[in-house]
């Protein structure tokens, strides 16, 4: 028995992974989903493949089949034998003979009866999964949960909280990720320190890179949330480094914070008082300047936004403004783009 299921959609989606578990579950059924994908798309097609072979590629009866067709009508309006279109399509890439076309629209009927099989729908009232492609297209951020994986680690946005000690990163990241409902990332180094490791020597320092490395590829890994707030991150270990070791930085240190850098990070001012702090070797005072943090930022290229001074809401009103602005940018090309 065959089976074909034709996707289009810009974003892959739980109903889309839903659909196809449907049909491989259909006793002697062989599946066949046809994704198509246009070249001027915001999402890439070779993207949208992906996240289909993580769900199904150990499938022994789902074949993925990706077609570039730049000409491949949208409806009906588009082109004058629109469904003879589909179906010449069909034939050249996946082959003739199907006993039926699954598909969640009920543009699933027509198809079928070009193609000569029966029209299987699943759950075209969104009865059991409410996932639509437009509908996530249209709120990415609060339909995060419906988007495949592959997907969602591409859109996944990571901030960093920037500069000295005690100027409130954890703070500021906590409250921030709280605003969002969304993920707040410790900093490994104090709870390394605290374990056992009061003096910073060169392991120590590598030792803490490579902990906070793997957390920031863990969380990038699994993009749970949409939007992640590092407490710090790699580039505070790469500008503390130089300062307790009065070595330079490792060359493969540095590679390994350029390839896990933040989307943005905030610089924050030095306007509140130094917090004591047993892990802090400054004798009562901060052991830089903010202005050592921006010329690190300028000299690897960071994208950074400096918090201007003000009280801690203050603060954080401006960093949620400029994160919404910024998702607003990130998302808009996905979610206002027309097949035309």
């Amino acid at each position: 028995m065959k089976s074909i299921i034709v996707m289009t959609a810009l974003i892959p989606t739980t109903g889309h992974r839903d659909l196809v578990k449907w049909a491989v579950s259909i006793p002697g059924n062989n599946v066949t989903v046809l994704l198509n994908s246009l070249s001027r798309e915001p999402i890439s097609g070779s993207l949208r493949e992906l996240a289909l072979i993580e769900e199904f590629g150990n499938y022994s009866n789902v074949k993925i089949v990706h077609s570039k067709n730049n000409d491949a009508p949208q409806s009906p309006e588009d082109h004058e034998d629109f469904w003879n279109w589909w179906k010449n399509e069909i034939e050249v890439n996946c082959g003739k003979e199907w006993d039926f076309v699954i598909a969640s629209e009920s543009y699933g009927k027509p198809l079928a009866d070009v193609l000569g099989a029966k029209f299987l729908p699943y759950d075209i009232n969104r009865e059991l999964n409410q996932a639509r492609g437009t509908e996530v297209r249209g709120d990415i951020f609060e339909r995060w949960e419906e988007i495949l994986p592959a997907v969602q680690r591409k859109l996944h946005y990571s901030v960093g909280f920037f500069g000295q000690e005690s100027v409130g990163k954890t703070t500021l990241s906590k409250m921030t990720a709280e605003r969002f409902n969304s993920e707040w990332v410790f900093e490994y180094a104090r709870p390394y320190m605290e374990s056992g490791h009061p003096v910073v020597t060169d392991d120590v320092m590598r030792n803490v890179f490579f902990g906070q490395s793997a957390l920031q590829r863990k969380v990038k890994d699994l993009a749970k949330y949409p939007l992640a707030c590092f407490d710090t991150d790699l580039f505070s270990t790469v500008g503390y480094y130089p300062i307790y070791t009065k070595n330079a930085v490792p060359s493969d240190l540095i590679r390994s914070a350029l390839n896990l850098k933040m989307d943005v990070y905030y610089l924050l001012p030095d306007d509140i008082p130094l917090e004591p702090d047993p892990l802090r070797f400054g004798d009562g005072k901060r052991e830089s300047t903010k202005n050592y943090w921006r010329i690190l930022l300028e000299k690897y290229g960071l994208k950074y936004v400096e918090v201007p001074s003000g009280t801690t809401e203050e603060k954080l009103n401006f960093i949620q403004h400029d994160i919404r602005g910024r998702l607003d940018e990130r998302y808009a090309s996905i979610r206002d783009f027309i097949r035309d």
